[in-house]
């Protein structure tokens, strides 16, 4: 971007955001870190994103409608923009940073657990419910829009008005429960989670094969969403917690004293047949 034209949008801008650096981008997008007005130099808040001109990219009219539906949605899954406006006949938005980290970013640790997995599934469907029921589609869903904190997880970007596109939002929690499963997305060809050498009940593995099965998934947001809400994820067993809390620095420990007990006494008396033989 030359600095004349930054310079346009930054004025374009108003009080909204102060332009930052430019980011990776594809498809004549344009997509910028930003802050609010006031806060310190340095200070990332805001993602600033500069669509295409028409035909390619939507009415900068369009996109406001759009932030007006996303706006009232209130829905604490939905990170709803904060302005849109209309540059040189492009329209621009600018969206809030979510809490929390995206889930793209959290998967470098490597894959979550099939509690955590449904869990998430359950605040993005709620999300994406939300939006539909306001005829708004997300339509870029992915890892990267997908961000997780302490009270769950949360959806960004702003939606399109577009009902075609809805079948894809139900698609693309398909894929996001793979990925969040497995690592990394599916690679086209359908197949089990545990023929990859997942450890996952057959239960969370029928889920997701039928989440990527555009013949067998539900129809609907709110179908989904209610299939969610009565599907139990396997829990980590007490044992398990125990472990797996002491071998990350964690407290599971202190949280099981009546099973550390039966350990302990386990142990105790493992050691003394092995002690009389």
């Amino acid at each position: 971007m030359t600095d004349t034209l930054a310079l346009r949008l930054r004025l374009a801008l108003g009080g909204a955001a102060e332009l930052g650096d430019e980011l990776p981008a594809l498809g004549g997008i344009r997509v910028f870190t930003g802050r609010a007005r006031g806060e310190p130099p340095g200070t990332v808040s805001r993602t600033i994103i500069l669509h295409a001109p028409p035909p390619d990219g939507p009415l900068p009219s369009a996109m406001a409608r759009r932030a007006d539906l996303a706006l009232a949605l209130v829905h604490p899954n939905v990170s709803a923009p904060v302005a849109t406006g209309d540059f040189e006949g492009r329209a621009w938005v600018v969206e809030p940073v979510p809490a929390g980290v995206s889930l793209r970013e959290r998967l470098r640790r490597g894959p979550l657990t099939a509690h955590d997995t449904i869990a998430m599934l359950r605040d993005v469907t709620r999300g994406i419910a939300a939006m539909h029921r306001k005829g708004l589609a997300h339509g870029a869903l992915d890892a990267g829009q997908v961000y997780l904190h302490a009270d769950g997880a949360v959806v960004a970007g702003v939606g399109r008005q577009d009902g075609a596109a809805m079948a894809g939002d139900l698609a693309a929690i398909g894929v996001l429960a793979w990925t969040a499963l497995e690592g990394q997305g599916p690679d086209g060809v359908q197949r089990s989670l545990r023929s990859t050498g997942r450890a996952v009940s057959r239960e969370v593995d029928q889920l997701v094969q039928r989440l990527l099965d555009a013949e067998r998934r539900p129809a609907r947001a709110e179908l989904l969403l209610a299939e969610l809400d009565a599907f139990t994820a396997p829990q980590a067993s007490p044992l398990t917690a125990l472990v797996e809390g002491a071998a990350h620095g964690g407290r599971a420990v202190t949280r099981h004293p009546a099973v550390l007990l039966l350990v302990l006494m386990a142990l105790a008396a493992l050691g003394f047949v092995i002690s009389r033989r």
